[in-house]
């Protein structure tokens, strides 16, 4: 199984400056270059592996820096905006949404942003 992840396709915010870069949204579904990932799905269902860009999350910038991915029989396309961009919907064979428990999410998310993406409490909770 190969899981994609909308989070590693976010836009690159690098033209900004530090200070416009707080004001932006990052739980909004413009944030996510959605058309990235509608472009990679087709690429791994045909066979040919994929450069996925490395996104972080302290910055908010997308550099040069990309992995190789290589496609699997089962492709699961994760994220908080899966679903909202239609024509990425309409490759999707089968769809599921799972909804857990908001104190759930709030903790899953403020362990994922400190330990993972490099955040401070306080910044994942803003």
């Amino acid at each position: 199984m190969l899981a994609l992840e909308h989070d590693s396709r976010c836009r690159d915010q690098s033209y900004l400056s530090e200070a416009e870069r707080t004001l932006v949204n990052y739980d909004g579904p413009d944030v996510v270059d959605h058309v990235l990932l509608f472009h990679h799905l087709p690429q791994l269902i045909a066979g040919p592996p994929i450069a996925k860009p490395r996104y972080c999350f302290a910055t908010h910038t997308r550099g040069h820096v990309y992995e190789l991915v290589h496609p699997r029989p089962i492709i699961v396309v994760e994220g908080l905006f899966a679903f909202w961009y239609s024509p990425l919907r309409s490759l999707m064979d089968l769809k599921v949404y799972g909804e857990a428990d908001p104190d759930r999410r709030f903790i899953r998310r403020l362990r994922r942003d400190v330990l993972e993406r490099g955040l401070t409490a306080e910044s994942a909770m803003s």
